[in-house]
């Protein structure tokens, strides 16, 4: 019987076009030039699918999708969306509105009908699996991936049976609302069992929907646990290809095992593969052992054979345990390690990867991408929480398109294997999007390192460098003309005038286009200037708690505060040990207490630095300390006369830029933001644009402090002298942070532990979005292991691209005391990241 499709477009010659087509194509095919006409005749034509355009009058393509899915009658009928607009907004409405797929114009009919079988036969499992009580496929003509993913998709709870044509009945996977959940085979369980059934090449699938009460075993997403096993085969695959046959004898050359290769087996199995060696067993037996899945004896193997903590046994050294076979069987075993029984064909590499390493590209990313390729999957991998949002787009396993950004194709795949972390999230879907990367993994890795090797090696402060077109040369030159790559930097070239924005602009990847532009420079067709980088003084007060490397290397000028006890003063510099101050506040007397710099000071200060620099100045909480406003005074009070120096040595100077931020943070909370502005500033920002930055950055800062002595904060002010001997004898730590300005105390807790555990909550608690890139800073008094501790905890519970460690100074001591711990971080953005 004949598939019967629907046309649906406004414009005769394209509804005319498609009808013959696809009569000639062997499907009955009718045409209707509106979708109220559609909607009139869908009973009488009981189409099996729909090519709808999705721009008509009256009424669109989407309106017609969303009226047919109304009615149960016409809800399942695959739907196709055809536009001359290829913009990814669109193409995501199309799959909201629930398209099977997406069509652009122009097209040919070869290739729309090649979209219309495919969308056919996945619709046509998904009926069935609907309108079946028990759903079964065989290996050959459906993978476990597919199984896997209908039953996700359509959300069923059951039990997934595993028949062999040999041995019957040989395992089950159990599902509650399309999650698996358990799985069994022979003597394995969980994600061991299910493992071990994907290594099945051959057999039945029956899925039989009904309650389940399997124990929920199974944590991972089914996603995730089809990605792992298909590492894990890619691993053994490797391993297969270095080894002369299965039937040899492994030595320990060490026991100390790498702690990655740890860390993803687990000790137990590994030392099982150990005795297995020591006792003479061969890499056949070690794999089959029934002790784990094959996939994962088999990649542990490889994991150990590849760090050199096992090798191949030298001849001679134990009998050989094929000793008595023939040659053919050794024949034999040779090609079984070629292909394995659980390395199945379908899951094969279309390329191999293992002869290409990729020492730039995150290596977790790669095994990922290659998993992807090995499972023929479809869709849409998202990127979050990086500088960019990007996501990389698969056909069949191929990476057809990426974008990062504003920029898509190779250019945007590149950027995007050169970042580390976020969080990544694969939909199975059909695609939306025009195919603009060509090529197999393998050599899209292999360029993207050497495109991030090329770029590392190139000195970042270059890219600020001014571009001009030396007219002279180009007028005799006629290099250009004909080579459509040179041709493209030229029109750059015109509209763009440092070297970072060029590149942002082109096309081509950033290292072609970097290149591009050497070779016109190196011509003379280009003229490279130094870009006028601004000169900027960074100005802190000494309660930034930076560390003083820190501070040198960026050449940071710290205004002293100054903290007294009874009759001695100290200065707070980075000469200053807040060992001392520590120990002034465990001896009684009068408690510490800071006084802030003049405006005079002040004044004295920008005087020495206003004839050659712009001054950006970062100072303690105004709620906390006179120094904002002392700052501000002395500007105010001799701006004019600032001026007048800069101009006296720099008479095409018009302003003289003095910012002065209040942080509304102490301690490091305000030391990160003064790093956020030397980095800018090193970035060849300008001083408002860094003040805007900063100001935008400052209600995003959070700052925690768990102190160690109740009494220090009675001293400060913060508790009563009631609540101080309450918590000191209940052992209990506060946590105080800064709100709006203001120190206060927001928790308390009993115990070190705790405490981390606590502040880790407070921070989540916090973040807009959990798993978000922050920045983070570390400090203590007097309490270096405690720092350590929470550091270590803080690492492995959240997405921290940069820690910073410290000491908690004088000023912010006062408040707190000696024995205190405090973290402060900031979210990370696009532009924060960008520079």
């Amino acid at each position: 019987m004949k598939t019967k499709v629907l046309i649906v477009d406004d414009e005769p010659i394209i509804g005319n076009l498609l009808e013959g087509g696809l009569t000639e194509a062997g499907f009955e095919a009718e045409y209707l030039d509106s979708s109220t006409k559609a909607l009139e005749n869908i009973r009488r034509v009981r189409p099996d699918i729909i090519i709808s355009d999705i721009a008509m009058p009256h009424m669109d393509g989407y309106e017609l999708r969303r009226r047919l899915r109304q009615d149960p009658e016409t809800a399942g009928i695959p739907f196709v969306f055809l536009s001359a607009r290829t913009d990814t907004p669109e193409q995501l409405e199309g799959l909201r509105m629930g398209a099977d797929d997406y069509v652009y114009k122009p097209f040919k009919i070869e290739n729309l009908i090649n979209r219309l079988e495919s969308v056919i036969e996945r619709s046509a499992k998904a009926r069935a699996f609907h309108s079946q009580a028990e759903f079964s496929a065989d290996s050959d003509q459906m993978s476990l991936n597919d199984v896997m993913q209908i039953v996700g998709s359509n959300r069923k709870t059951g039990e997934l049976v595993f028949n062999s044509s040999k041995n019957g009945k040989i395992g089950r996977a159990f599902f509650k609302k399309g999650r698996l959940v358990n799985a069994q085979m022979g003597l394995l369980e969980g994600e061991e069992a299910f493992y071990a059934l994907m290594g099945e090449d051959e057999g039945l699938f029956e899925f039989h929907s009904r309650k389940t009460d399997a124990p929920e075993q199974i944590k991972t997403d089914n996603m995730s646990l089809l990605l792992n096993g298909n590492r894990m085969a890619d691993e053994v695959r490797g391993l297969y290809r270095q080894l002369p046959d299965l039937d040899i004898f492994l030595e320990i050359k060490s026991r100390e095992i790498p702690p990655d290769i740890e860390e993803t087996g687990g000790r137990n199995n590994i030392e099982n593969i150990l005795s297995m060696i020591d006792n003479h067993r061969t890499v056949r037996d070690i794999i089959n052992c029934k002790l784990m899945s094959p996939l994962r004896s088999g990649s542990l193997l490889a994991g150990l054979f590849n760090a050199g903590s096992v090798a191949i046994q030298k001849q001679g050294s134990s009998p050989s345990p094929s000793s008595g076979r023939t040659d053919a069987l050794k024949s034999q075993s040779v090609q079984k390690a070629v292909s394995p029984k659980i390395l199945s064909p379908k899951a094969d590499f279309s390329s191999d990867l293992s002869h290409h390493t990729a020492p730039m590209i995150d290596q977790g990313f790669l095994k990922m991408l290659k998993g992807f390729e090995r499972g023929a999957l479809t869709g849409i991998l998202e990127i979050r929480n990086r500088p960019e949002k990007a996501a990389i787009y698969f056909e069949e396993g191929r990476i057809v398109n990426a974008y990062h950004g504003n920029v898509v194709a190779k250019k945007a795949l590149f950027r995007i294997f050169w970042e580390k972390g976020g969080t990544l999230k694969f939909k199975v879907q059909p695609l939306t999007v025009a195919r603009t990367i060509n090529g197999r993994l393998s050599s899209l890795i292999e360029e993207g390192n050497k495109e991030i090797e090329n770029l590392q090696r190139l000195k970042r402060t270059t890219f600020n460098n001014v571009v001009t077109l030396n007219t002279h040369m180009l007028e005799k030159t006629t290099k250009i003309k004909g080579r459509p790559g040179l041709e493209h930097i030229l029109a750059l070239v015109k509209e763009n005038s440092t070297i970072k924005d060029i590149i942002d602009a082109s096309q081509m990847t950033d290292f072609q286009t970097y290149r591009h532009l050497f070779y016109m420079a190196k011509m003379g067709l280009l003229m490279v200037e130094a870009g006028n980088v601004p000169k900027i003084q960074i100005i802190t007060d000494s309660t930034a708690d930076l560390p003083p490397d820190f501070i040198g290397k960026r050449n940071i000028v710290l205004v002293p505060l100054s903290v007294s006890q009874d009759q001695k003063v100290w200065f707070h510099t980075m000469n200053i040990s807040s060992g001392d101050i520590c120990q002034a506040q465990k001896c009684p007397g009068t408690p510490l207490s800071s006084a802030s710099p003049s405006v005079n000071d002040f004044h004295h200060l920008f005087w020495k630095i206003a004839p050659d620099k712009d001054i950006l100045a970062i100072f303690l909480s105004r709620k906390i300390s006179k120094i904002y406003d002392n700052a501000v005074a002395a500007k105010e009070k001799n701006y004019t006369e600032y001026l007048r120096q800069r101009q006296q040595k720099s008479p095409e100077d018009r302003n003289c830029h003095i910012e002065i931020i209040d942080s509304q943070m102490l301690s490091l909370g305000m030391g990160l933001l003064v790093a956020e502005a030397s980095d800018k500033v090193e970035a060849g920002w300008s001083a408002d644009r860094v003040r805007d930055h900063i100001i935008k950055l400052i209600p995003k800062v959070r700052i925690f402090f768990v102190v160690d002595i109740l009494g220090n904060l009675k001293q400060g002010g913060q508790i009563s002298k009631i609540r101080s001997m309450l918590g000191h004898l209940l052992g209990m730590r506060p946590i105080v942070g800064v709100w709006n300005g203001e120190v206060t105390t927001i928790d308390q807790v009993r115990g070190g532990n705790n405490a981390r555990q606590r502040v880790l909550e407070w921070i989540q608690w916090s973040m807009d979005e959990p798993g978000a890139p922050i920045k983070l800073g570390i400090m203590h008094a007097d309490a270096p292991r405690w720092a350590l501790d929470m550091k270590k905890l803080l690492k492995s519970k959240l997405n921290c691209q940069h820690i910073m460690m410290s000491h908690v100074g004088p000023s912010a001591g006062s408040y707190c005391g000696p024995g205190t711990v405090a973290v402060a971080y900031f979210p990370l953005t696009d532009e924060e990241i960008r520079g």
